[in-house]
């Protein structure tokens, strides 16, 4: 007897429709599942015998057909479809029919195994997503990265990292709506070295820039955020400090004669490179510059620490090693929380310029090239003072101002040293003092003085927190 598929469904109301053992399976759009003999087909629909009754059902309505010569494999395939799709029910109960009838089942057990852990996975995002929206983000960071505890790469693996920098980064913006910019940093390096293409890391890096006086920094972390995100809320968010930057054409330009063959030699070094595609393959080219610029500079800063500073004497610090005082440069220069954000590698342009800058003006001391300066008592006695050595801020001197006590930059960083107002005011309260920064930063005495100070203090209270095997 034929009937219709609507007799069909009214007669058996039923997912599946029992047939003999060796039966083929339909796949219905609907989802209902029929299992009998396929005895003929014509352009438009199929003859389906169930044992009980005969039918005609039109392609139409037709997922897929499953001959059952096949049916193990494409159970396993169904399964791995609707796995895919989020429906773990629907694909465990194909991977179980799939077990009923394959002879091999451990391929089939490693299916339902990495079911269970998809299941646990959702449980546990779902758990991130939570304390996120509770607003408990390191919680959420935590968590993410206890998921991938000891787990080999892969794109959960990957996707976990994203998260937990993302969660990282709503900790540092809580940090730094709430004026603790160095708890925001310490997160800003965690959240980087997760995830170093993530927009909003580098849009806040810019806005902690920005509010330190940071400028050039700031700029340059601003455009990178917009290159990699320029969608991201948190990034058009923080676009207004971008339009707030002093212009960066009216810096103050240096009389120093090497600037322009420094720049031109790290640039030589690197090399440059085509890059061609996608958006993603031009910032990850730009990031990954900018780092190898950086590891430039390392390797000519080990080519010059044997010789740059001596050791015979105990009254000067000792930087462990060219990295350290590396360190210490991009700290003085970008300031100590991008050096901490980037783990020491700064990947400024401005950074790694003035850390190959210092770098030959230590060498020029040393080999007699660089003149005598009217300045060159006072810097030895608060190079001494402080415990450092005089070639080293001499260094310094002669690449921040050039020896002009005058030197003012759009930062507003003044005189020999190039002290900011922050940094000025934090080394007074410290000295237990209360000179004014404007009236009196320009004093070669004090600006040394206190810039001195200031680098002693970086050496021994600020770098060994973040630094210890370097400055420990």
């Amino acid at each position: 007897m034929t009937r219709t598929v609507e007799h069909i469904a009214l007669s058996l109301c039923l997912s599946v429709i029992a047939a003999t053992a060796n039966a083929d399976t339909v796949f219905l759009k609907s989802g209902v599942q029929i299992e009998g003999h396929i005895v003929s087909q014509t352009e438009n629909s199929y003859r389906i015998e169930t044992g009980t009754t005969t039918f005609d059902l039109p392609s139409g309505m037709i997922q897929r057909i499953v001959k059952y010569k096949h049916r193990d494999a494409s159970l396993v395939l169904l399964g791995d479809d609707m796995a895919r799709q989020g429906d773990f029910t629907m694909a465990q109960q194909y991977y179980e029919r799939a077990m009923a009838i394959t002879e091999n089942r451990s391929i089939v057990q490693q299916r339902l195994d990495k079911l269970n852990e998809m299941r646990l996975r959702r449980h546990e995002v779902v758990g991130i997503d939570e304390a996120i929206k509770a607003k408990e983000y390191r919680k959420a960071g935590d968590m993410c990265l206890a998921m991938i505890e000891g787990r080999g790469e892969d794109p959960f693996t990957v996707e976990m990292r994203k998260k937990a920098s993302d969660a990282y980064c709503m900790l540092a913006r809580q940090y730094f709506d709430e004026v603790r910019t160095e708890e925001a940093v310490e997160e800003l390096r965690k959240a980087i070295n997760l995830d170093s293409l993530n927009p909003r890391a580098h849009a806040l890096a810019g806005m902690i820039n920005a509010r330190t006086s940071k400028y050039k920094q700031a700029r340059e972390e601003l455009m990178l955020a917009q290159e990699l995100g320029p969608t991201d809320p948190a990034v058009i968010e923080s676009l207004h400090f971008l339009e707030q930057l002093p212009d960066a054409g009216s810096e103050l330009q240096l009389a120093n004669a090497r600037q322009a063959e420094d720049t031109r030699s790290i640039d030589q070094l690197i090399g440059t490179s085509e890059f061609t595609g996608n958006t993603a393959g031009i910032n990850y080219a730009l990031l990954t510059g900018r780092t190898q610029r950086m590891e430039s500079v390392h390797f000519d800063m080990n080519a010059l620490a044997h010789v740059s500073l001596p050791r015979a004497s105990n009254d000067f610090y000792q930087f462990r090693s060219s990295r350290a005082l590396s360190i210490f440069l991009q700290a003085y220069n970008a300031g100590p929380g991008a050096a901490t954000m980037y783990n020491g590698k700064v990947p400024y342009t401005e950074t790694v310029n003035y850390v190959q800058r210092v770098a030959r003006a230590i060498n020029d001391i040393n080999s007699g090239k660089m003149p005598a300066s009217p300045y060159d008592a006072l810097i030895e006695k608060y190079a001494l003072q402080y415990g450092f050595h005089p070639t080293l801020i001499k260094a310094i001197v002669k690449v921040e101002s050039d020896f002009n006590p005058e030197c003012v930059s759009t930062a507003n960083a003044r005189g020999l040293i190039q002290l900011v107002r922050c940094d000025w005011d934090d080394t007074m309260r410290r000295l237990g003092q209360n000179l004014d920064f404007r009236a009196n930063v320009a004093d070669p005495e004090l600006n040394l003085m206190v810039g001195c100070h200031y680098l002693r203090w970086l050496v021994d209270e600020c770098l060994p927190k973040y630094f210890k095997e370097d400055f420990g």
